[in-house]
């Protein structure tokens, strides 16, 4: 009699890239060897002018989807189109120049494998520049799981999209990136709120991502960033409203904030 042989469910990894040629190629290897195997890894390129879609197709790897999508300049619209082009019960997602460590994934699926009220599991992350370690992010005392939507709220966001691992049912639940300009670099945010303001979350207390800082993914400024932390606010703010008695206010600071924002970065910025 033949042993029963219980296949893992597939996972799906999206990886949007651009112009990473010199990153892409780690980040693709953390992949690939994963002690999890039952992966495809569906990366999203907008039509890069370098090299990296001959880094890719030096792998020679049946379980790497290639797609060219040209996304405008809104990294949430590649996300989006990777989780359309996606088979896998679960989706994970990873930029082109971070990596993984190699059970990063395995330790993930026994958690949200053994607790079916969890849609979301996060890990923490080393961030490091030039080679030089610099920090863990987020903090033990930031981390949250269960039902955490209103602590991710107050946080600014301590899950790191790169260390995220969802059940793939976000397209028919409504569950996408919002693509709207005014939350780039801030659509990780407002999805993970969106999914933890009726879903429980859960958190694997290692650091199992590697996030390189460097001159490609630093440049937004401080009063960008705030604006589009407000425009984050406002999309939430009655759902914490509900919750917390600070939140009737949310709506009165956010626009108040976002008009002053919005005069200093006509004079300085492109919004």
């Amino acid at each position: 009699m033949k042993p029963l042989i219980i296949k893992r469910p597939l996972v799906s990894v999206v990886m949007p890239t651009y112009n990473y040629a010199h990153f892409i190629g780690d980040a693709i290897r953390s992949v690939l060897n994963q002690t999890y195997e039952n992966l495809e890894l569906i990366i999203i390129d907008n039509y890069s002018e370098d090299n990296t879609e001959d880094v890719i197709g030096s792998f020679g790897e049946s379980r790497i989807k290639y797609k060219k999508f040209s996304n405008n300049g809104i990294i949430a619209a590649s996300r989006n189109v990777g989780i359309r082009e996606s088979r896998g019960k679960y989706i994970a997602f990873l930029d082109s120049d971070d990596m993984w460590e190699s059970t990063k994934i395995e330790k993930q699926i026994e958690v949200i494998e053994n607790n079916d009220n969890v849609f979301l599991v996060y890990t923490r992350y080393i961030i490091m520049r030039n080679g030089t370690f610099l920090r863990i992010q987020p903090k033990r005392k930031k981390m949250k799981s269960g039902k955490a939507f209103i602590p991710l709220f107050l946080s600014n966001n301590f899950i790191g999209s790169s260390t995220v691992l969802l059940r793939n049912i976000l397209e028919e639940d409504g569950f996408l990136f919002d693509e709207d300009t005014k939350l780039r670099c801030s659509e990780d945010f407002a999805l993970w709120l969106k999914i933890a303001k009726d879903n429980h979350i859960a958190f694997v207390d290692e650091p199992l991502v590697t996030y390189r800082e460097h001159g490609g993914n630093t440049s937004i400024g401080i009063l960008s960033f705030l604006f589009r932390y407000l425009q984050v606010v406002k999309r939430f703010r009655h759902d914490v409203s509900k919750t917390l008695l600070i939140g009737k206010y949310l709506l009165i600071f956010a626009t108040i904030g976002l008009l002053i924002i919005k005069k200093v970065l006509a004079k300085k910025y492109i919004i």
